[in-house]
Formats: C-alpha cells, sequence, structure tokens
C-alpha cells in the first residue's frame, strides 16, 4: 500500500507550567515510645492536553494529624493519622463521546478526608498480626460537566433555558474511592534446625466504588474481598528462599474500567475486570 495515499494531520502542541509547592510539619516526641506529628503541604499536577482539548492544572491542600506508638515492650505498634484534601479543579477523565472517547476536564472542587490505622501485633516470636483499617469520605463539591449520549455528548440540562446550562455532578463521589478498606494478615514461622518455613494468608475488603463520576447504577463496583497464600523456604544464612504463592484465592474479578460503545444505535457498556486467580512459584538468592 502506498503509504502516500493515507490522508494525515499531525499537529505539535506544547504545554508548559509550573508552580511551587511547599511542606510545613512538625514532630512531638512524648515518650520513646510514641511519635505525635502534624503537617500542611501542597500538591500540583500541570495541566495538558489530549485528544479532544486542554485541561487546566490541578492543585491540592493536603492537612494531616496523626501519631505512632508502640506498647508492651514494642510487641505492639499501633499508627492512625487522620487527613482533609483540598483539591481545586481535580484533573477528572470523564467518557462523553464514543467517537473521541475520554476527555480530561477539571471539577471545580472536590474535598477528601479520612483516617487510616495500622497494627501489628508479635502474638510470639513466630507469629504475628497486621491490620489496617482505613475509612475515607470523598465528594465532588463542584463540578459542571457533561453527560455520554449515544451520538455524542449532551452538553445542555436545560435546553428550554437560553444558553448552555451544564449538568451538575456536585455530590456525587470521586472514582475508585472506596468508603471502608480493610486488611488482615497472620503470618507464622516454623523452625527446623537452621531452616525456617514461613505461612501467610493476607486479605482485604473493599467496600463499593464507582468507575466514573456519574455515579450510574452500571459504573458501580460492589463491595468485595480478595485473600492471598503463600508458603516461604528460608535457607540458613538468609541467603537462598522459595516462596509458593496463591494471589485472589476467592477468583474474585472487580472492575478496573468501564466505557461505553455506540453499537449500531444501541449503546453497550464495557468492563474491564481485573486479574484472577494467579499461582506460582518463585525463588530468590541474596548476594
Amino acid at each position: 500500500m502506498d503509504d502516500t495515499s493515507i490522508a494525515r494531520t499531525e499537529l505539535h502542541p506544547r504545554f508548559k507550567e509550573s508552580q511551587p509547592t511547599w511542606t510545613l510539619g512538625i514532630d512531638y516526641n512524648p515518650s520513646r515510645d510514641h511519635l505525635i506529628y502534624g503537617k500542611v503541604s501542597t500538591g500540583y499536577k500541570a495541566g495538558g492536553f489530549d485528544n479532544v482539548g486542554s485541561f487546566g492544572s490541578e492543585k491540592l491542600t493536603a492537612y494531616e494529624i496523626g501519631s505512632k506508638n508502640s506498647f508492651a515492650d514494642r510487641t505492639i505498634q499501633f499508627n492512625a493519622s487522620a487527613f482533609y484534601y483540598d483539591y481545586r479543579d481535580q484533573q477528572i477523565p470523564v467518557f462523553l463521546d464514543t467517537n473521541v472517547g475520554s476527555q480530561v476536564v477539571n471539577a471545580g472542587k472536590s474535598r477528601v478526608w479520612g483516617i487510616e490505622t495500622d497494627t501489628t501485633v508479635l502474638l510470639s516470636r513466630n507469629d504475628r498480626f497486621t491490620a489496617t483499617v482505613n475509612y475515607l469520605n470523598a465528594e465532588l463539591t463542584a463540578f459542571q460537566t457533561s453527560l455520554l449520549g449515544l451520538t455524542g455528548s449532551i452538553n445542555d440540562s436545560d435546553p428550554s433555558t437560553p444558553g448552555n446550562q451544564p449538568f451538575d455532578l456536585s455530590g456525587n463521589r470521586p472514582v475508585q474511592s472506596p468508603k471502608w478498606t480493610i486488611a488482615l494478615g497472620y503470618d507464622h514461622d516454623f523452625h527446623i534446625g537452621d531452616h525456617k518455613i514461613t505461612a501467610s494468608v493476607f486479605s482485604r475488603f473493599k467496600s463499593d466504588y464507582y468507575l466514573q463520576p456519574f455515579n450510574n447504577r452500571a459504573e458501580l463496583q460492589e463491595a468485595f474481598t480478595q485473600t492471598d497464600l503463600s508458603l516461604e523456604y528460608s535457607a540458613p544464612g538468609n541467603k537462598l528462599s522459595v516462596q509458593a504463592y496463591v494471589r485472589n484465592l476467592e477468583n474474585y474479578r472487580p472492575y478496573s474500567f468501564v466505557n461505553y460503545v455506540d453499537a449500531g444505535g444501541t449503546m453497550l457498556i464495557n468492563y474491564i475486570y481485573g486479574t484472577p486467580r494467579t499461582y506460582g512459584v518463585r525463588g530468590t538468592y541474596r548476594f
């Protein structure tokens, strides 16, 4: 085929932007086994362009307070933190048109706050228990955009009123923001002379979350649990180890992405799923 017969248009867009960021923090140790901290920081993500148009920069002011603690002769570690994120012009990919696909747009404002805890307990010389519990409350507080239509995006929420009134998604949840994430783990070491075998189980739970900011029912990933198992042999000196593992024991494949397709005048929704159950063996040698 003669490539010269194919018409094409070349574009060479450019984008240049910068902004200083800063972090201010303070730590306080009331005792040897306790730390209290707080910090305020700013974040910045440059704007740019995609195949649809341009979008502005994203700015963030983050507040965090927390503590790191050890108890019972350091056999128990407990860390906790609370955070508040204030986003301005957050960059959000929105699937608007089956002809052009997704477009990155700026949400006017969004805020995220939550609490994170991390616990490790040495039950014995050979037994360890871990737990993390995270709560996340995320909301788009000002987001006006278009909606997906069968032959293109719908830009006017009220055609009877002069002008263009975009749809208001304020109050919706951002994508990939489950309210609860809980993980539990347990390890046990078996000692046979100088050899060690470690059996581990790790399970995580995520509550429901959306894959698009429209928060339609078809874009909702329901709550699920995934569990990993492993058995690892460590040779004397810890230079050689061999591990057998199973990931996602339940073989549950959550949605990782959702998009839409116009198929002959019918709107179809496509789902991309996560990794299925996997298992294998891997070896490590440390020089």
